[in-house]
């Protein structure tokens, strides 16, 4: 699993979707995504679209539904 980007900057109430690469081919392209601090920023588990709340920063967790323990984090700092 891999992405162009590992931080990412947000303005509050504006949403971004996430860009993940599933490797290697023929894998599962299925993942489940999650947010550390839901009241700064919330992503959406299926389909990876964040919504950035408040001021802070959220890491966002995205994992494969098969194998969890092939997962990618995004930092996310959200600014006013």
């Amino acid at each position: 699993m891999s992405a162009a980007q590992t931080s990412l900057n947000m303005k509050v109430g504006t949403k971004l979707s996430l860009k993940i690469t599933v490797s290697p081919a023929g894998a599962d392209p299925n993942v489940t995504c999650s947010s550390s601090n839901p009241a700064v920023a919330t992503v959406d588990p299926a389909t990876g679209q964040v919504t950035a709340l408040k001021t802070g920063s959220v890491r966002i967790t995205v994992k494969s539904n098969l194998n969890p323990a092939a997962s990618y984090m995004f930092l996310v700092m959200i600014n006013a």
